[in-house]
């Protein structure tokens, strides 16, 4: 689940972008057969 709180305090697009792909990249590894 990904922490959108987390994000609201963040003020920079660019670390916002890469927190975005970690957790996608997060949850392809978790999703994956």
């Amino acid at each position: 689940m990904i922490n959108w709180n987390l994000f609201e305090h963040r003020s920079n697009g660019d670390l916002l972008k890469e927190d975005v792909n970690r957790a996608i990249q997060k949850w392809k590894r978790g999703s994956s057969p």
